[in-house]
């Protein structure tokens, strides 16, 4: 039974701390992934996509 209360411990933080990611001026966020090896966290993704009629000079992500 207290394997239980953590599992739903655990299920309940994890929904807690879910990606959140919103578009500003056209530049929307497509995907975002972390790459995951041996159970650590080596790395990042993101893909935007540019729906703006402008260029982009620069994109600042912080995560």
């Amino acid at each position: 039974m207290n394997k239980l209360y953590i599992f739903g411990f655990i299920l309940v933080c994890n929904t807690a701390f879910a990606q959140k990611h919103y578009g500003k001026s056209g530049v929307d966020v497509l995907r975002t992934y972390s790459q995951n090896v041996l159970g650590k966290n080596i790395g990042y993704y993101v893909e935007f996509t540019n729906e703006a009629n402008r260029e982009v000079d620069a994109i600042e992500w912080e995560a």
